[in-house]
């Protein structure tokens, strides 16, 4: 650690220059513009929080941390859609914003802030949502988010280091089974082989099945089922091209947006026996429905709410559902009739993926069903399923013979 001189053009002293590596081995640099004996006691002050580690890097630029989240904000407004911005808003202005708005960079020390007694984790733990604790998986999302916004001034030259870049995270498995914070994780539900047909009697003939049968035919997610237009499907090739994805926006009604992933957006061709193992021709039902349905035109949905009406005549192209009402009033209830425990409209995309994995298709042919990035991803994700597949042979004898893969 050391100071020099400061001069200006006519050589005279303005400040004193106070340098020299921290605790983390990181070299700072500090302008002190008081006197020599204000440069010496400020010195003292670093080499006294250098000692107990707790110094902290001065800002480049003054900014609270209310005024560096609204820049955050901005800058993620035309890079990411409005329902992502909102869930960063709903992580960090319940109980971040109040603890740590008007704190400001380069004075705070932010990893105290966070972890000291009564600190940013601590009113987390605190915290309680519906009379309910958080639980910590959500702690750890809104930690997360906030490592972001100082990466992001680190980024933006407001601080050279990440104040909480290697900030300890609450683990889950740490607390005991019966823990109010421990939430179990969902359980990817798969409706039984056997109980496929019973599902798709139990949906009433039209729109409530042809949603059923999209689902598990081509394991078509929810916002992707709830988007797509008639003049999407290839009836020659017995396919479905998904080009768009219904996404719910709060203040905003449903918009369409590209589909979750790059190579989301592709043909989902109907597997081979695939009509055999739900017990029904498919593409039949699709053309039975567009025959009945008031909205049989290209750029009509296949799926809709409903429709306004002049006098006994549809107008409009059809509402699209909403993703609360698709599940509670069009999926579930097939669920409940058919007496399985399911109870997502995306599970009808796990049960199509885990069909292709029984009927012995390939590794690559599975990604490419489910339309995945990478085949380790789907591995990942289903390879519970792929070395599970022998004891459902046991179990489902019936269907394994029809459906040997060769």
């Amino acid at each position: 650690m050391a100071l020099k001189r400061l001069t200006d053009s006519q050589d005279q002293v303005y400040g004193y220059g106070i340098y020299g590596t921290d605790h983390t081995g990181a070299r700072y640099y500090e302008t002190c513009r008081g006197s020599l004996r204000d440069a010496k006691v400020r010195e003292a002050e670093i080499v006294q929080q250098v000692g107990k580690q707790t110094y902290v890097r001065p800002a480049l630029k003054r900014i609270t941390f209310g005024a560096l989240w609204e820049r955050y904000l901005a800058s993620k407004t035309d890079a990411v859609r409005p329902n992502t911005l909102q869930n960063y808003r709903d992580l960090i202005t319940p109980h971040v914003l109040p603890y740590l708005e008007h704190f400001e960079l380069g004075r705070a020390d932010f990893r105290q802030l966070i972890r000291q007694k009564n600190g940013l984790i601590d009113r987390l733990k605190a915290a309680t949502y519906h009379g309910r604790p958080i639980g910590y998986g959500h702690i750890n999302k809104i930690l997360t988010q906030v490592y972001q916004v100082f990466d992001f001034a680190r980024r933006e030259g407001f601080i050279e280091t990440n104040p909480v870049e290697k900030e300890d995270r609450p683990k889950e498995r740490a607390l005991p089974h019966d823990h109010p914070q421990r939430r179990p994780r969902e359980k990817m539900r798969i409706i039984p082989l056997n109980a496929l047909q019973r599902v798709i009697d139990q949906a009433e003939p039209g729109k409530q099945r042809v949603a059923i049968l999209l689902g598990l035919a081509f394991g078509l997610r929810p916002g992707e089922i709830r988007a797509l237009q008639w003049g999407e499907i290839d009836w020659l090739a017995r396919a479905v091209n998904v080009v768009r994805a219904a996404t719910d926006v709060r203040n905003q009604g449903i918009l369409y947006y590209d589909p979750k992933t790059t190579r989301s957006a592709s043909k989902v061709y109907l597997k081979d026996r695939v009509d055999t193992l739900l017990g029904v021709d498919v593409m039949a039902e699709l053309k039975a429905w567009r025959l009945k349905s008031p909205f049989s035109q290209d750029s009509h949905l296949v799926v809709y709410k409903g429709w306004r009406t002049r006098g006994h005549l549809p107008t409009g192209d059809g509402e699209p559902y909403d993703d609360k009402y698709f599940t509670r009033d069009l999926i579930q209830p097939v669920f409940r009739r058919a007496g399985v425990e399911v109870h997502r409209a995306y599970d009808l995309r796990h049960t199509s993926i885990s069909m292709v994995i029984h009927l012995h298709y390939t590794p690559v042919e599975i990604r490419d069903h489910a339309r995945h990035t990478t085949y380790e991803f789907t591995v990942s994700r289903y390879g519970h399923i792929m070395m599970d597949v022998r004891p459902e042979e046991k179990k489902f004898p019936e269907i394994n013979k029809s459906f040997t893969r060769v």
